[in-house]
Formats: C-alpha cells, sequence, structure tokens
C-alpha cells in the first residue's frame, strides 16, 4: 500500500470514528429527553426491521443463485448435447450423400435404360436440395459469427462484484445492513451476468438447433432419392 492509500485509508477511519463518537453523543443526550429517546427507540426498531429484511434477501439471492448456476450448467450439458446431434446429422448427411452418388453411378452400366427413364437420374432437384442446404448453412455461419463476437465483447463477470467494506463508524447493527446490501449487490450482479450468459447460449443453440432441421431435412430427401432411383432402376 502506497503513501497515498495508507492516508486515505487513515482519514477515513478518523472520520469514522468521530461520526461514531458524535452518533455516541447523540445518542446519550436522546436517552435524557423522553421525546427524543422515543424517536431513538422507534429509530433502533426500523434499523432492526431494516437488518431483517436484508438478511432475507441475502438468504432469497444465494437461493436464486443455486438455482441459476444449476441452470447454466443444465443448459450448457444440452448445448454440449446438441453439439454432437449436429456433428451426427452431418455425418449421416454426407454418408447419405454418397449413397446418393452410388445410385447415380448405376446409369454408367446401363446403356440400355430408356431416355425418359435416364431423365429422372439428372439430379436437378437434387441440385437444388444441395444449394437450399448451403445458403442456410452460410446463414447460420454468419449468425453464429455474430454471436461469437457478442459474447466476447459483453462476456459476463459471474464472479460478482466485491464486496465493500462498510462504514466502520456505525454500530453492529448498521455495519451487519451494509454487508448485507453488499452481499445483495454483488448478488443481484452475478444473476445478471448469469442471466446474459445464458441467453448467449439459447441464442447458440438455436442456430444449432436451425442447423440439425435443415441438414436432417437434406438427408430425408437424398435417401428417398436414392432409394427411387435405385427402385426405378431395378
Amino acid at each position: 500500500m502506497d503513501d497515498d492509500d495508507f492516508s486515505a485509508d487513515a482519514l477515513a477511519k478518523n472520520r469514522a470514528a468521530k461520526a461514531a463518537e458524535q452518533r455516541r453523543a447523540q445518542e446519550a443526550a436522546m436517552q435524557e429527553d423522553p421525546e427524543l429517546r422515543a424517536i431513538l427507540m422507534e429509530s433502533k426498531a426500523v434499523q432492526k426491521d431494516t437488518l431483517i429484511s436484508t438478511q432475507n434477501s441475502v438468504r432469497t439471492i444465494k437461493e436464486t443463485i443455486v438455482v441459476a448456476d444449476k441452470t447454466s450448467a443444465t443448459l450448457n450439458a444440452q448445448g454440449e448435447q446438441l453439439d454432437r446431434i449436429e456433428n451426427k446429422a452431418e455425418t449421416a448427411d454426407a454418408n447419405a450423400t454418397d449413397s446418393y452418388a452410388s445410385a447415380r453411378e448405376l446409369h454408367k452400366y446401363k446403356g440400355f435404360i430408356p431416355l425418359s427413364l435416364k431423365n429422372t437420374f439428372t439430379g436437378g432437384k437434387k441440385r437444388e436440395e444441395d444449394s437450399k442446404l448451403k445458403s442456410m448453412n452460410k446463414k447460420l455461419d454468419r449468425e453464429e459469427g455474430r454471436l461469437d463476437r457478442e459474447a466476447e465483447t459483453n462476456r459476463p463477470n459471474l464472479a460478482g462484484t466485491p464486496k465493500t467494506a462498510g462504514d466502520s463508524g456505525g454500530d453492529e447493527t448498521e455495519r451487519q445492513i451494509n454487508e448485507n446490501l453488499d452481499e445483495i449487490s454483488a448478488g443481484l450482479d452475478h444473476l445478471q451476468a448469469q442471466a446474459t450468459s445464458m441467453n448467449q447460449e439459447l441464442s447458440r443453440q438455436n442456430v444449432s438447433i436451425k442447423r440439425v432441421e435443415a441438414t436432417t431435412e437434406h438427408t430425408d430427401y437424398t435417401i428417398n432419392s436414392a432409394n427411387r432411383k435405385i427402385q426405378e432402376f431395378m
């Protein structure tokens, strides 16, 4: 700690000590006056209610954080599972495309097939479906890139806001209230960061779902086309 920090800290403690001394003197004077004593008692009662209220708020926020953290962990696990499904869907689509190509290869060995039947193997509709999937993937790639940039720019701080020291010049109840308020503030910051993180994960998963849907639709068309060509050939 440098000299400036030490001087500022010492000055703050000195001011707090003077404030505490003045508070004690005021309370002593108020005790001698019935009306002021009543005001003091009411103030103490309000202070006690405030302490209980902040304690309840701290407990509620801690419980909410536990639920939010569990939900976030579950959401992340679902995202990993969705990634695996997406990979499997792409593998299945590649296999279906290979099957389709094999079906088309049969044309080379059946020169006696009528021209009208050969025309069904031109693959015009298949190329259209391939182009549609390619276009969708490009669109989703751009969306994923945008989400990644936003996530990097708005990366949440899940550590929350560090606690600040309360006014050491106050009494014990006031000190506890200040500590509770600091904890509430840090808890709210954590929940806000967690909510941002979960929203980003949901957006990313939405892109993955769209990609799986597009890939699955393309795979289904490719398999049906391959089966139809084989059946027509036979």
